[in-house]
């Protein structure tokens, strides 16, 4: 199959945004009104999925939320549970460069083929729901991701799925799914206009996706927040594995971790080159299969040596040795802090030359915070995501200027700021490309071209 067959049928798929130019960013909404969609996303969902003959029940699986590090913790669950033998299927979101890359078996993406035969498909029973009489007749792009996730993931025979929600949890579409175990990395400020206001209210979203008699696990130690997730799992008779409580780990340099996990311990395990920030997310990771080795739901051991070599396309990912060029898709506060630590350990003596941008229902100011401290110059530039408007990158320059007297200028696009940022760095300088998963993933390209 041709790239430009493949495309037809995305093209498609993305025919159901309803808002291509992203004009509902600028659209004030109160709490009320967001929620209020949030649970027609659901219900148009429910609806479908009960047409298509629930999928969403047709394979054993984790769903995986949290403010940062779900997508790596996702990545990571499904890496160990491949590593036990188990046919593994993983969902996670968003893409860096391919759509594909959000359906995986076995650490394999989904073909051209493969991708466009189960659009076709899902475009084929979408309409006849459509014209089946039912309340609903279409559901919005983010909905239809899921439902052909579903569906796809339904189809592949697994042993075992991985799926990451897309944002909050307990509104989110993959939350139909009727998980054997939750896995809810840590609560921060994200999403903040349609989770929020507060960290209880986030934390309200995260713990949505605990199901009735099924154990979760979480890296939250905030006790305010843990009382929230504690009254979900009492209300739905679910155990909650709680970190520094339940389990615990170990550092034992930045490569090197021990686990004690509910059920075993999980000395030295060696995690991939991925940033000291990711250890506590393989933590995570092994607790959550060791709790579902131990409740019986699996039987293989944990073969730690599937993390190995792990890596994570987009976090703490190293394009180019020289110059020194680091990609990493810290989008909200608490990823960029992590992010800033990692660095300062790995990289303690390096200038750093920093490309960012963002798309705009980001919290820039509060993400600008932090980087710009870390950094000794600042390129701004725009994502471009269809639907997403991005912050003009003149505004982030201003930003910048506003709290600090760091060099920051502005590039129209991400080629054109590694471009800057070569020519203004020296040799022996890092150049930091992050703020945004979609800004990562354009520039990505520059160094792993997709072929046609």
């Amino acid at each position: 199959m041709s790239k430009e067959e493949f495309e037809k049928a995305h093209s498609w798929l993305f025919s159901l945004v309803t808002d291509p130019e992203g004009k509902r960013f600028s659209v004030a909404k109160t709490a009320e009104q967001r929620q209020y969609e949030m649970g027609e996303a659901m219900k148009r969902t429910a609806d479908f999925l009960a047409f298509a003959g629930h999928p969403e029940r047709q394979f054993p699986a984790a769903h995986v939320t949290g403010t940062s590090g779900k997508g790596s913790v996702s990545m990571m669950v499904a890496a160990l549970a491949q590593g036990m033998g188990l046919k593994t299927g993983l969902h996670t979101s968003p893409y860096l460069q391919m759509p594909t890359e959000k359906l995986m078996v076995n650490g394999r993406p989904v073909s051209l083929q493969e991708f466009a035969d189960l659009v076709y498909a899902f475009r084929d029973l979408h309409a006849k729901w459509a014209a089946s009489g039912g309340p609903y007749n279409q559901l919005r792009y983010t909905e239809a991701w899921t439902a052909l996730t579903f569906m796809w993931l339904a189809d592949q025979g697994l042993d075992f799925g991985v799926v990451e929600a897309g944002m909050g949890g307990r509104l989110d579409p993959t939350n139909h799914m009727d998980s054997e175990i939750a896995i809810i990395t840590n609560v921060a400020f994200d999403h903040v206009k349609s989770l929020g206001p507060d960290l209880v209210d986030i934390a309200w979203h995260k713990g949505g996706i605990i199901k009735q008699n099924k154990p979760a696990v979480t890296g939250v130690t905030q006790p305010e927040l843990l009382t929230v997730l504690e009254k979900e799992a009492a209300e739905k008779h679910a155990r909650l594995y709680a970190l520094d409580r339940d389990f615990s780990f170990d550092i034992h340099d930045p490569n090197t971790i021990s686990v004690r996990a509910p059920f075993n311990s999980y000395e030295r395990v060696k995690v991939g080159p991925i940033g000291r920030y990711q250890l506590g997310n393989a933590a995570l990771a092994i607790t959550a299969l060791d709790v579902l080795i131990g409740t019986g739901v699996l039987n293989s051991p944990i073969n730690t040596g599937a993390l190995a070599n792990f890596s994570c396309p987009g976090r703490m990912e190293l394009v180019s040795h020289d110059p020194l060029i680091l990609l990493d898709g810290a989008h909200n506060p608490h990823k960029m802090k992590a992010l800033v630590r990692s660095l300062q350990e790995a990289y303690p003596h390096k200038k750093i030359t920093a490309i960012t941008g963002s798309i705009v229902n980001k919290e820039v100011e509060d993400i600008l915070q932090v980087l710009v401290p870390a950094v000794d110059r600042v390129i701004a530039t725009a994502p471009n995501v269809p639907g997403k408007p991005a912050v003009d990158p003149d505004i982030i320059t201003h930003k910048i200027q506003q709290i600090s007297e760091l060099p920051a200028e502005s590039a129209t696009d991400v080629q054109q700021a590694v471009k800057k940022a070569i020519e203004l760095s020296d040799p022996a300088d890092l150049i930091l490309i992050t703020g945004s998963l979609y800004l990562v993933g354009e520039a990505r390209e520059l160094w792993y071209p997709l072929k046609g």
